[in-house]
């Protein structure tokens, strides 16, 4: 029989920021020393966790030499923060407790990454919270101490499509050489110098569906919408890994073996189906990889996690309920440059537009893994197979559909493609387009570098042979499909043959000077103006 060791030791300084690694850690009877050893609260004294701010997971907290907090996040300047300045009082979980709650310079640090306000406060000696048949002094949710199984992760990943990491279930002792959900029978162990007894399971929450890497909820409720399928009580709570308590304190380092002292019957859970899918719901895709494509500019890949084959013709878009920078969701639609697999694989290129526009997240932080919602694939703006005499006209993005329509062209075409761009490196898919040139007799490919204000003119359709016969594809900004056709028209182009398809930047939101009264249970009321998206107005109000 393999022997059970400790795999990974981690303690949480700040609860629900994230964790610090250790090779050793000192147990106490409330658990390791400095583990959720701060928490976060609003100005009411209850604790914010990130269940309802998923920001507080890309905190970086840890301790200095001489005792003091440090705290990180992206974007912002670390604070050190001291020993608290006074008493407060703050509730978790319905519990009252006592506190110390650090200074104002704390404080607005954190109200100003989680948009609200909020409070940093620290236990104390008299901090204790009734737990079993006795008293807990800790922060944490339940019980002094989390344990996981290595190997039960391993089983929940076999049922996954897309893995996540033990950091989605913040353990302090990572166990290994135990079989899966082994520890549903444990009751007591030894560890190095500690002793444990296992008190109860780990009931799940959707805490667990937020990568606590780009701190965004997974669409898909994983991992706990499969958890919920096998590991689910008559209750309907979700288990994973076991709380423990301390009856004897000492040191657990890496390496050392657990002795499993006594366990009792493993308890049986249920194991029931999946729900079948709603008829038009919106489909989730997730971010399978990304690539440079250009300047400013990738290429998403993303897979529809239902894995259903997907209709798509060449030149088609998708739209998306994609995040914005004030937290929102908005629709947005891309055209599907390349598709794979029967459409089960999308590929979307996007070039940031402005900063904090949906572009701007998927150009700068939409993160592997992500998921988003598509709401369907769209457009008319396609190629038929029957593939005629064509000119393909192409500014900026404009480029994506013809992208797309490169998948299915033959060597028997007659095409001519003329793109304009600021310079070479903005073009997205230049190596396709060149590589395409190459690779197909009949495509003529060339390029027009503009800068700011240059532009295709009438010279350039002018010297296209045969352009009253041919069919001319025309996408970019409206003002230069606009052109585009005009010069068509002009040079004799049949208007029956002529297909446009254009794109605008999405309006920033603009105040009106008209203000609503929006009314929260327990909350005074907020005023949004008129022009603003209502969740940005709400967050603007506190």
């Amino acid at each position: 029989m393999n022997s059970v060791v400790v795999g990974n030791l981690h303690y949480y300084p700040v609860k629900s920021a994230m964790g610090v690694g250790a090779p050793q850690i000192q147990v106490t009877r409330d658990g390791p020393a400095h583990d959720r050893l701060w928490m976060v609260v609003d100005a009411q004294g209850d604790q914010i966790t990130a269940r309802e701010a998923p920001q507080l997971l890309s905190v970086q907290a840890s301790f200095l030499p001489d005792g003091a907090l440090q705290v990180m996040a992206e974007a912002r300047a670390p604070l050190i923060i001291q020993a608290p300045h006074s008493m407060a009082s703050v509730r978790l979980f319905s519990d009252p407790l006592a506190a110390e709650e650090a200074d104002v310079e704390a404080n607005a640090w954190l109200s100003n990454l989680l948009d609200r306000p909020a409070r940093l406060v620290r236990r104390t000696a008299a901090t204790a919270r009734p737990y079993g048949k006795g008293d807990y002094g800790g922060f944490g949710d339940v019980a002094p101490l989390l344990i996981a199984n290595a190997a039960s992760l391993d089983a929940l990943n076999a049922r996954l499509n897309w893995p996540v990491t033990m950091d989605r279930f913040r353990p302090n002792i990572v166990l290994e050489g135990a079989a899966a959900f082994a520890e549903d029978g444990w009751e007591s162990m030894t560890i190095g110098d500690v002793e444990l007894r296992v008190i109860e399971p780990c009931v799940r929450c959707i805490m667990t569906t937020i990568d606590p890497v780009s701190g965004r909820r997974d669409l898909t409720q994983q991992p706990l919408r499969d958890l919920s399928l096998f590991r689910a009580d008559e209750g309907g709570n979700i288990h994973f890994g076991v709380y423990a308590e301390v009856v004897r304190p000492g040191k657990v380092s890496l390496g050392d073996v657990a002795q499993i002292n006594r366990v009792s019957k493993v308890p049986t859970y249920s194991v029931r189906l999946p729900d079948p899918p709603e008829p038009d719901q919106p489909r989730v895709l997730r971010l399978m990889r990304a690539e440079p494509a250009a300047e400013g500019a990738r290429h998403l890949w993303w897979r529809f996690e239902d894995d259903l084959p997907t209709d798509i013709e060449p030149g088609q878009f998708i739209s998306l309920g994609a995040p914005g920078a004030d937290g929102g969701t908005y629709t947005r639609s891309f055209t599907i440059s390349e598709h794979s697999e029967e459409g089960r694989l999308v590929r979307l290129s996007i070039r940031r537009q402005r900063p904090q526009a949906v572009s701007d997240y998927m150009v700068d932080k939409a993160h592997v893994g992500d998921t988003i919602l598509a709401t369907g694939v769209h457009g008319d703006f396609v190629l038929p197979a029957a593939q005629p005499r064509a000119l393909f006209l192409s500014a900026g993005s404009g480029i994506t559909p013809f992208l797309a329509f490169l998948q299915s062209i033959e060597d028997t075409c007659d095409i001519r493609h003329i793109h304009s761009e600021q310079s070479r490196g903005r073009t997205i898919g230049l190596p396709e387009l060149t590589k395409a040139q190459d690779r197909l007799a009949g495509y003529d490919f060339s390029t027009k570098w503009t800068g700011q204000q240059g532009r295709i003119g009438q010279e350039d359709l002018a010297d296209v042979t045969d352009l009253t016969l041919r069919e001319i594809w025309i996408c970019g900004p409206a003002a230069f499909v606009t052109s585009m056709e005009k010069i068509a028209l002009g040079l004799g182009a049949r208007p029956e043959n002529i297909h446009t398809e254009s794109f605008v930047a999405p309006p920033e939101a603009q105040k009106t000077g008209t203000a609503h009264l929006v009314f929260l249970d327990d909350h005074p009321p907020v005023k949004v103006d008129a022009g603003q998206p209502l969740l940005q107005g709400l967050r603007a109000g506190g």
